[in-house]
Order: C-alpha cells, then structure tokens, then sequence
C-alpha cells in the first residue's frame, strides 16, 4: 500500500465510512445476496456488491493504520 497522509479531519471522515460500511451498508449487501439467492436473480452484482464493501473494509483499515496524520 502506497503512503497515505491524511489530515485529522480526512481520517474522521475514514472512521465515519468505515463504521457505516460495518454497520450498514455490508449487512445490507449480505441480506440483498441472501435475498437473491432465494428468490433468484442477478447473483453476480450482489456478490460484486458485498465484494466491495469487504475490500473497502480492508483498505479504510489498513490506511488508517499506516497513513501519517498532519496535525493542520
């Protein structure tokens, strides 16, 4: 992963997404899939839906794990 630096206010809005995406938006992708599954339908953009959020996931925590805040 290429160096991030983010500002204090940029690593808020990092937390901010990744909360939502954890606490929303990923349970709401898992249930759409369940969904499809049962009653037919596109799998695939469902899949590619849930996909997203769990490499979002990834990404938001390893940058702010690693990125370099300045203090501005």
């Amino acid at each position: 992963m290429p160096k991030i630096i983010l500002t204090k206010h940029g690593v808020e809005r990092f937390r901010e997404e990744l909360e939502s995406i954890k606490s929303v938006r990923l349970p709401g992708a898992e249930d759409k899939l369940e969904v499809v599954k049962k009653h037919g339908g596109n799998i695939k953009d469902a899949t590619d839906e849930r996909d997203f959020y769990k490499n979002r996931i990834t990404y938001l925590e390893n940058a702010l794990e690693k990125a370099k805040v300045l203090d501005i």
